[in-house]
């Protein structure tokens, strides 16, 4: 990343949660780790990579989250145009013939600390299908700002006209009341890792090999059948369906194992935009932050553990969560906030995290329809494993991106498509 240097005119200043994961390139032991993104695949012929070069370049500078890159000055992150932006840099041919999902390891080399932090790959140049894999810095985008960022700029409404049009982010205020309520709401999380407990060996990340990526796919009515039987979300059931995969994941048992009593524990990303609030086209929209939920693996009962996930994440009081740590990422002075949510995500208490994203049914790419919609997890830094749910024309397909130390990442896929049809409610998977 840049050196510490004043902010030339027009550069933004980058929100807290941005800021947070920008600053985890550093501690990540490869620059990679901190890239998600989207594997889409299509039917019908694949566009030349000039016409998508061409179709980029008349709508990127209306999304200026594609045209900033990230700079330090005065000791925090900020969000800088870069004039002339050349297209050619950021959309790229995939020289393999088969269009596959990726790591992101597998694609990039060092980011260059003058371009902004996304690149997009075409697959494929036969009749018969093609492929586009778009990647970019987590403190750039989350999840829900990649989807809204792919619809803009492949989808068929101008960005100009998008409803995702960028809007000023607030800044950030002490308001009284409204802050001692958000941090109550969040207490449980805070004081939760305050507990002693038998910390988890950290691996080394000197030594670590490269993450592995593995997906499998179940019929999503099957989540949701189980979810109406059980009289709770499909985010609880998958989360479920996750615990009795990591019963017996990896060598010797699951790599998560429970140092707490409630545990082991998983971070889920929690999105707190309000419904229609826009601005996901944003550099450095990062909406959400991490909620630590004990997956009961002990229990060895598929009901048993549908019924304690559900409860954990019960509406009423995930909603609460969510209004909390939205007022303590964005009116809480950064330097509480920044150990209040350390003290959630320590390495050492809990070892991977698991997210939950719907791609839009209407999402489209240069008119053909999307086939199939893989997410390409990022990893935090000394953490084991990320999973992440996403959902699509009636498919719920999991991505785990893991440490192949901690275990197999096929492995937990394929056991955690199993536990689904284990569930009440549930019938036999359909894999892919």
């Amino acid at each position: 990343m840049n050196a510490a240097r004043p902010p030339t005119d027009g550069a933004l200043r980058a929100s807290f949660m941005a800021g947070t994961m920008l600053g985890r390139e550093t501690a990540a032991p490869d620059p990679a780790d901190v890239y998600t993104g989207l594997f889409l695949r299509m039917r019908g012929p694949a566009p030349s990579l000039e016409t998508l070069r061409a179709w980029v370049a008349d709508r990127i500078a209306d999304i200026p989250v594609l045209t900033h890159r990230p700079v330090w000055a005065g000791g925090r992150a900020w969000w800088e145009p870069v004039p002339d932006l050349d297209v050619a840099r950021h959309v790229l041919p995939m020289p393999e013939p088969d269009p596959a999902p990726r790591p992101a390891h597998a694609l990039l080399g060092r980011p260059e600390d003058a371009a902004p932090r996304w690149r997009l790959w075409l697959h494929g140049d036969g009749a018969t299908g093609w492929a586009l894999t778009y990647l970019t810095h987590h403190g750039a985008q989350d999840g829900t700002a990649v989807l809204c960022t792919l619809d803009a700029l492949l989808g068929p409404l101008h960005p100009a006209r998008h409803p995702g049009r960028p809007a000023v982010p607030p800044g950030r205020r002490w308001p009284g009341p409204a802050v001692a309520a958000g941090v109550l709401t969040a207490c449980d999380q805070m004081l939760g890792s305050l507990v002693p407990a038998v910390r988890r060996p950290l691996p080394d990340p000197a030594g670590r090999p490269r993450p592995r990526l593995a997906h499998a796919a179940v019929d999503l009515a099957l989540l949701r059948g189980a979810a109406r039987a059980a009289d709770t979300t499909v985010n609880a059931v998958y989360l479920a369906a996750l615990a009795g995969a990591l019963r017996d994941w990896g060598p010797g048992g699951h790599a998560v194992r429970p140092y707490l009593r409630r545990g082991p524990y998983v971070l889920m990303p929690v999105d707190f935009r309000r419904p229609g609030e826009p601005g996901c086209l944003n550099p450095g929209d990062n909406r959400f932050a991490m909620l630590r939920v004990p997956l009961p693996c002990a229990d060895p009962d598929p009901a048993g553990r549908l019924l304690a996930v559900g409860a954990t994440l019960d509406r009423r009081r995930l909603a609460r969560r969510r209004a909390g740590l939205r007022v303590l990422t964005e009116h809480v002075p950064e330097a509480v906030a920044a150990r209040l949510l350390a003290r959630t995500a320590d390495p050492a208490r809990v070892a991977m995290a698991a997210s939950y994203l719907r791609v839009p049914a209407q999402l489209t790419a240069l008119g053909a329809r999307i086939e199939e919609a893989v997410f390409i997890p990022w990893l935090p830094p000394r953490h084991v494993c990320l999973c992440i749910l996403g959902t699509h024309r009636g498919t719920a397909r999991l991505s785990a991106l893991a440490d192949p130390r901690a275990g197999d990442p096929e492995r937990l896929v394929r056991r955690w498509a199993r536990e689904v049809a284990d569930l009440p409610g549930a019938d036999r998977p359909r894999l892919g």
